[in-house]
């Protein structure tokens, strides 16, 4: 697999910290190693599908996933193995997540609103909605009423770095949400939300988080459409269907 591929900055600097961590591997040839588990080009959210146990296959060249850590940390048949805490270190890298950031955040209310629905939002920085549903750091999760909504918490995604299903463990920490927004989510992603009970919006152009919420109370005061009137426990016979451009 050739390294000669197009790297946006923010993908090169990730996998440069995440060689930097893993030691006996350069920069280049972990481009090598990760291009072996997706398909070109790397992107940001390619890099959040990378597991611990993918890497460590790839980076042991066939040594088996459920072998035992002794085993694993010893050597393989061409070179001395990664710890499993640096190869979770480098996962977490190129998943884009930083103890630095998660400082950083504004703090979320320590109260629940009366009456919510709790709303998921794909962000890369609290402000548009950004970010692809396998490629997002964290979530952020508000609390939405018909008066006001408020920050109620983050879902931070590294807790599902060491998973061999990213997906279906991005899904369970939104479980308890009701909607999610994101600039972009496949279709097995999608199932998995939605058996989860979740209403996944896909919505383009990077819109403000303020205003989709306030569009979203608009929906919650103004005959909701049926999707969300469901969620509002809006009794069947007084739900108002609504057409295809009044569910989006």
């Amino acid at each position: 697999m050739t390294t000669e591929t197009a790297l946006s900055r923010e993908v090169a600097l990730r996998v440069a910290l995440a060689a930097r961590t893993l030691k006996q591997i350069e920069a280049r040839e972990l481009v090598d190693l990760l291009l072996d588990m997706v398909e070109a080009p790397l992107t940001e959210a390619k890099l959040a599908t990378i597991t611990v146990t993918g890497l460590k296959n790839t980076i042991a060249g066939g040594v088996d996933q459920d072998a035992p850590e002794a085993d694993y940390n010893a050597t393989s048949a061409t070179r001395a193995l990664p710890s499993l805490e640096s190869l979770k270190e480098a996962v977490r890298i190129l998943w884009g997540l930083s103890a630095e950031e998660e400082e950083m955040l504004p703090s979320p209310a320590a109260e629940d609103l009366p009456q919510a629905i709790r709303v998921a939002i794909a962000t890369s920085d609290g402000s548009t909605i950004d970010e692809h549903f396998g490629g997002c750091p964290r979530y952020y999760v508000y609390e939405v009423n018909k008066e006001e909504f408020r920050l109620r918490d983050y879902r931070t995604t590294g807790e599902a770095v060491d998973s061999d299903d990213p997906s279906a463990d991005r899904a369970d920490l939104i479980k308890d949400c009701h909607v999610l927004y994101v600039a972009a989510i496949g279709g097995p992603a999608a199932a998995k939300v939605i058996n989860r009970g979740i209403y996944p919006m896909k919505v383009e152009d990077r819109p403000d988080v303020t205003a989709t919420l306030v569009q979203l109370q608009e929906k919650m005061k103004n005959n909701p459409p049926p999707w969300l009137a469901k969620i509002l426990n809006i009794p069947a016979e007084q739900r108002t269907k609504f057409g295809a451009a009044s569910d989006e």
